[in-house]
């Protein structure tokens, strides 16, 4: 009879104990209160996450070198130190190349300084005309100065037939481009270069006529009157990584007669 008894009060007592453990753990819970007459005097602070750091997604190499300047920029490039890669590097001085003249100046290698620095003048005036052109087109109380400019440094004329008459002059570049549009896909353009601010008695002019054969073949033609020499250039088109040229230079200049033939192969990975 004892040991009926002794059963659930030994189960009660165990159960008893849970329920204490419960309630003690409940008590230290953190952000349980054991007096909720208490709770109207607890400051509760919002914490806000700080938002996630956003990337930039402006490409800003594509906004300040745009296609346009680019452009301009491979155009000037080509004719100051080589319309093809092979004849840029077969033409690049070297510490091996240079020579001295009789006044004591190294010609080869200051000749190739002074072409490189010119360039870098040229390039910075054409990036702050671009981009200030940019700015006088976008605010609207320079808008009708932009148009003007463009007006001004802008003609077309049509000839009939196709064909259309383009002159553009750069400010920045001084030069002036004459390209004659036409249906047949030949690319021309004569460009005066007006290298000592517009003086007339010594503008350089250059050349440029291109015709597309079969085959993914070109044929262009440049002739420059400041470094006498005509340029002629074959190109072989395998894909748009691969490119076969062959480089023809004859030079008028009687003085300093540099013809050469130039075979390369351009190829991009």
């Amino acid at each position: 009879m004892c040991n009926f008894f002794r059963i659930p009060i030994l189960v009660f007592f165990i159960l008893s104990l849970s329920s204490w453990a419960a309630l003690a753990r409940e008590k230290h819970h953190p952000g349980y209160l054991d007096d909720v007459e208490n709770e109207k005097y607890l400051k509760v602070v919002e914490f806000i996450l700080p938002p996630e750091e956003q990337k930039l997604t402006i490409d800003l190499n594509r906004l300040i070198f745009t296609e346009e300047f680019s452009k301009d920029m491979l155009s000037r490039y080509h004719r100051q130190f080589g319309y093809t890669e092979s004849q840029i590097t077969f033409e690049a001085p070297n510490r091996f190349q240079e020579f001295t003249s009789y006044d004591g100046t190294r010609v080869t290698l200051e000749e190739d300084v002074k072409r490189k620095r010119k360039f870098g003048e040229y390039m910075l005036r054409k990036l702050t005309e671009y981009h200030v052109d940019e700015y006088l087109e976008g605010n609207s109380n320079t808008k009708t100065l932009y148009t003007i400019k463009q007006q001004l440094s802008n003609a077309s004329v049509g000839v009939g037939g196709g064909f259309k008459l383009r002159a553009k002059y750069s400010l920045s570049g001084k030069e002036l481009k004459l390209r004659l549009k036409n249906p047949y896909g030949i690319t021309n353009e004569l460009i005066l270069d007006f290298e000592n601010d517009l003086d007339f008695s010594n503008i350089n002019y250059i050349y440029h006529v291109g015709v597309p054969f079969f085959w993914k073949t070109k044929l262009d033609n440049y002739y420059d009157t400041g470094k006498e020499d005509l340029t002629t250039v074959l190109r072989k088109y395998m894909n748009k990584d691969l490119i076969f040229t062959l480089t023809n230079i004859y030079s008028f200049d009687e003085d300093n007669e540099e013809n050469k033939i130039i075979f390369g192969v351009d190829w991009k990975y």
